[in-house]
C-alpha cells in the first residue's frame, strides 16, 4: 500500500505528521499530487496547485494525469475525514478544479480555488 505524509488531529486542537494510505479514487474526484498548498508564511487552508494523477469515471471536465491544476478541498471533513489537502496527495471534486496558465506559478495558484469559487459560485 502506498502512504502519504499527511497534517491529522490527534486530539482536540492538536495535529500532527501522520504516514497514512493515500486516498482512494472516487466515482466523481480526482486524485491529485500538491506541490504547495499555500505560500510560505500564510496560513495552510483549503486551497491547493497540483498536478492530477488519476481521475475518477464521473467526473465531466476533461483532466489527464499531468495536468497542472488548482482548486479546493473540504479540510476538516468528519464525513470523509482522509479530505484536506494539507497532505502531499488530496482527493477534490473532479468537476470544479482550474487548468494553471502556464505563465502562473504553483505558489500563486495556489491561492484561486476558493476565492474564484466565491467569484463565480
Amino acid at each position: 500500500m502506498k502512504t502519504m505524509k499527511a497534517i491529522k488531529t490527534a486530539a482536540e486542537h492538536q495535529g500532527e505528521i501522520q504516514e497514512v494510505p493515500i486516498p482512494a479514487i472516487r466515482d466523481d474526484y480526482g486524485l491529485k499530487h500538491i506541490d504547495i498548498v499555500a505560500p510560505p508564511g500564510e496560513t495552510i487552508g483549503c486551497d491547493f496547485a497540483g498536478v492530477v494523477e488519476d481521475v475518477g469515471s464521473k467526473v465531466e471536465k476533461v483532466w489527464k494525469r499531468g495536468d497542472r491544476i488548482a482548486g479546493f478541498t473540504q479540510g476538516g471533513n468528519e464525513v470523509q475525514p482522509e479530505d484536506g489537502c494539507a497532505a502531499e496527495y488530496c482527493v477534490a471534486k473532479g468537476d470544479l478544479g482550474m487548468k494553471i496558465p502556464d505563465h502562473m506559478t504553483d505558489e500563486e495558484a495556489c491561492t484561486l480555488g476558493v476565492g474564484i469559487t466565491i467569484i463565480v459560485g
